[in-house]
């Protein structure tokens, strides 16, 4: 045999290793996404959720519509994926599950659905703060968006059951727009925001052409590709309309 065959056949090895390598990764990643319904924290985050709607109380009822899976990548991918819902044709981010995706609750009222959870927390939480601007403030911290994950506005549970980017039970929510940017690295920086209220939103650094839109009241973004032994300002605005709803921070790196 020639070393130009004994060369060849290497090379095809290399090549044919490189690809089946590719392939088991590929079917990795497709087992793993359809197995996410079987992780165990999971399957007890449905199981409590199927507690909450079964007891029927009206603090068990404010609980199903509030509380929200814990585990933020159940898949293991290291990403933030849509994933269905099983109580609705709309889908869900991987990082903010709550009870009303994954359990139907019916009840004497009717079925309880994103839409009547808000409903159901507003009522409550004016009940107990005697105002609706207090109230919208508590709701907006127990939902406080639909994840991080890329979802359509016209198919966005989150908007669609007007838990944002509006005060949900209506009145006026107090400005309380808060950055906090830390240096990364030495070209880097990783800033985390807070909005009361999000329309239109964004976060932008001076000097750069780097714009990251803020749809959640809550976030965080790497911000990278900056000069050492440089200032820098980041500006977050929640509310485009409003420059109340606003902050900035100044960062050298």
């Amino acid at each position: 045999m020639s070393l130009e065959m004994i060369i060849g056949l290497l090379i095809l090895l290399v090549v044919a290793a490189v690809i089946i390598s590719l392939f088991m990764n590929k079917i990795k990643e497709f087992t793993t996404m359809g197995n996410w319904q079987q992780d165990l924290e999971y399957r007890q985050f449905k199981s409590n959720c199927e507690s909450f709607c079964k007891e029927g109380t009206d603090g068990s009822v404010a609980k199903y519509c509030s509380t929200k899976l814990n585990k933020k990548d159940l898949n293991g991918n290291k990403r933030v994926d849509v994933l269905p819902s099983d109580t609705s044709v709309l889908s869900m981010c991987e990082d903010a599950i709550y009870c009303f995706h994954v359990v139907k609750c019916d009840t004497e009222g009717g079925e309880i659905g994103a839409k009547e959870c808000k409903e159901i927390l507003c009522k409550s939480w004016s009940d107990i703060y005697g105002d609706m601007n207090s109230a919208s403030t508590k709701v907006m911290e127990l939902v406080p968006g639909y994840g991080t994950c890329t979802l359509n506005d016209n198919e966005n549970w989150w908007r669609i059951a007007k838990f944002g980017p509006n005060p949900p039970c209506g009145g006026v929510v107090q400005a309380a727009s808060s950055l906090n940017c830390q240096k990364s690295g030495s070209n880097g920086m990783t800033c985390v925001w807070s909005c009361p209220i999000v329309r239109e939103g964004s976060l932008s650094v001076s000097g750069t052409t780097q714009v990251f839109t803020v749809s959640n009241t809550a976030g965080n973004a790497f911000i990278s590709n900056l000069e050492a032994d440089k200032s820098y300002v980041v500006t977050l605005v929640c509310d485009a309309n409003n420059p109340a709803y606003s902050a900035t921070q100044t960062v050298r790196l």
